[in-house]
């Protein structure tokens, strides 16, 4: 009887561990989708900071947001070099 609840156990834990890893492996982005997910946002950031930097009207605060648009540009070009904006 012990026996029968120890395989019990066993297939229990052999079972929760497999669905756990399908779990995982399905929720999870893999490392190429994160990195086409940040190429996305950082390219929206940088039309989006270019829309501010034409509508601001606060010299310094254009000069910020000019920075700004450099610090994108310059982690858009470490992840995708090819991009036009890193030429």
């Amino acid at each position: 009887m012990k026996e029968n609840l120890n395989l019990v156990a066993l297939w229990g834990v052999v079972t929760s561990t497999a669905l756990g890893v399908l779990w995982m492996f399905s929720t999870f982005a893999s490392a190429s989708e994160v990195s086409d997910i940040k190429y996305m946002l950082l390219k929206q950031e940088i039309r989006d900071l270019r829309q501010a930097i034409t509508s601001e009207q606060d010299p310094r605060l254009r000069g910020y947001l000019s920075e700004d648009l450099q610090k994108a540009i310059d982690a858009l070009c470490r992840i995708a070099p090819d991009d036009r904006e890193c030429r």
